[in-house]
């Protein structure tokens, strides 16, 4: 499975998803709500690249804890992984977009073994 690429992140602005919640994939419906090619609002780390801002309607969707969570779009496809929430109710997170997340796994990676370019694969999401 290919994650969504960047391009096909910012047209889904305004579209539906689903928040794939563990430990046992219980499934909130979101709304992808904005998109920000860099993200500073995070004091605790540096600039996050190509995030998207997510509602949702449950109270609780995007509360502490849940960092890490996959997020799909309306097609099933691997989209976002979310990294934080707001406080108080938690109707509103950011997520990063896969994609990146797996170019910078594949650089850091290679930067300790012999990589094949373009080898690194998404085989399961779980």
């Amino acid at each position: 499975m290919k994650p969504r690429t960047i391009d096909q992140l910012q047209s889904d602005i305004g579209s539906d998803g689903k928040s794939w919640i563990p430990p046992r994939d219980g499934q909130i419906g979101i709304t992808f709500e904005h998109w920000f090619p860099l993200n500073d609002q995070v004091d605790e780390i540096w600039p996050i690249q190509h995030v998207v801002r997510m509602g949702a309607s449950p109270h609780g969707a995007f509360q502490s804890g849940r960092s890490g969570t996959i997020i799909t779009s309306s097609r099933g496809q691997l989209a976002l992984m979310q990294y934080a929430g707001t406080d108080g109710d938690a109707r509103s997170g950011l997520g990063q977009a896969c994609v990146s997340m797996m170019h910078w796994l594949e650089k850091k990676l290679s930067q300790k073994v012999d990589l094949i370019p373009g080898s690194l694969r998404l085989v399961a999401k779980f």
